[in-house]
């Protein structure tokens, strides 16, 4: 299993990224996937908090999502108790909060029949809006009309230290502002990168539930999470370009 989280020890998150909820996949499957006939990978849950951190009391322990060639029904659903509360912050992404955030030590939820447990009271770090400056959507055409689509966003300012991933929305005059996809800040993104992706059609595989692409002439905006859940105030809306 490969959780790619960017600047946080990946081989701590790799040991760690245990199943933890059952997600949805979104369809339609990746067109790829049925061009090359290869075993089709689904979302499972996986902890992103690093094991032993100490939870600020504004944050929560980060819930994303791995890409794993196992069946549904293989999944372990995560169970909390009466104290926690968990809050979708992206598809398939979600932040596990005690119910009682002012005074709470700890966050509890079980995992394979495992109790995890993270303490409460760390110092919490602001993230600052990423410097958005334009967004670009590619489209390349494969074998019996498959489509591969890659979202990139070019930056002013590489993503903070702290940032593991990043999340897109839409905003709309009804509907307000819609979160579109999340994607982790892999490490083969350098510090200095004044570029991040922020959607792509997957090969054999299916994304969570809702998980959606900007489309060309859109605005859309940009925002970093740490590993404890909180997301960064968004950025200036930017359009979508080739």
């Amino acid at each position: 299993m490969v959780a790619a989280c960017r600047r946080v020890p990946l081989l701590v998150i790799v040991a760690y990224a245990q199943v933890v909820r059952s997600v949805g996949a979104s369809p339609p499957l990746s067109p790829l996937a049925s061009d090359q006939g290869c075993e089709i990978a689904i979302p499972h849950p996986v902890v992103v908090t690093r094991p032993g951190s100490v939870v600020p009391m504004t944050g929560g322990v980060l819930i994303g999502w791995v890409l794993e060639t196992k069946k549904k029904g293989d999944s372990t659903r995560a169970t909390t108790s009466v104290r926690e509360i968990a809050k979708t912050i992206a598809p398939g992404v979600e932040v596990i909060f005690p119910r009682d955030r002012t005074t709470a030590k700890k966050i509890s939820f079980a995992i394979a029949g495992d109790q995890m447990t993270f303490a409460r009271g760390g110092a919490s770090t602001a993230l600052p809006p990423p410097q958005a400056t334009r967004a670009h959507r590619q489209i390349d055409q494969g074998r019996r009309n498959s489509t591969h689509v890659l979202v990139t966003v070019d930056l002013q300012a590489p993503a903070p230290p702290t940032a593991v991933g990043v999340i897109a929305y839409r905003s709309g005059r009804r509907d307000g502002v819609t979160a579109l996809s999340y994607k982790p800040l892999s490490d083969a993104q350098a510090p200095t990168s004044l570029n991040v992706e922020i959607f792509e059609t997957p090969t054999c595989a299916e994304l969570p539930k809702g998980t959606q692409s900007a489309v060309l002439g859109e605005d859309i905006s940009i925002a970093w999470v740490d590993e404890f859940g909180q997301v960064s105030a968004r950025s200036p809306l930017i359009r979508v370009s080739e």
